[in-house]
């Protein structure tokens, strides 16, 4: 799988634990595949994400937030 790399070595990449890698992985913050039951980021990603990584969401940020606001619900 050329030009893909593991999760684990995008953890040490990044001196981050794996299971964060996995956690950003999962919630679409850091783009990546599932290949079996292996993740795997891009290495062109990887590069985009490093150059200019997305604010991660929060609940302060996250859009169902703010459907939520503008429904007057909470």
């Amino acid at each position: 799988m050329e030009g893909l790399i593991p999760y684990r070595e995008v953890a040490k990449r990044l001196d981050r634990h794996p299971q964060t890698i996995l956690k950003w992985l999962r919630d679409g913050y850091l783009p990546g595949r599932k290949i079996g039951k292996a993740w795997y980021v891009a290495e062109a990603d990887l590069t985009r994400f490093l150059a200019d990584p997305p604010p991660y969401p929060t609940k302060e940020n996250s859009h169902k937030d703010a459907r939520a606001e503008e429904s007057g619900e909470r």
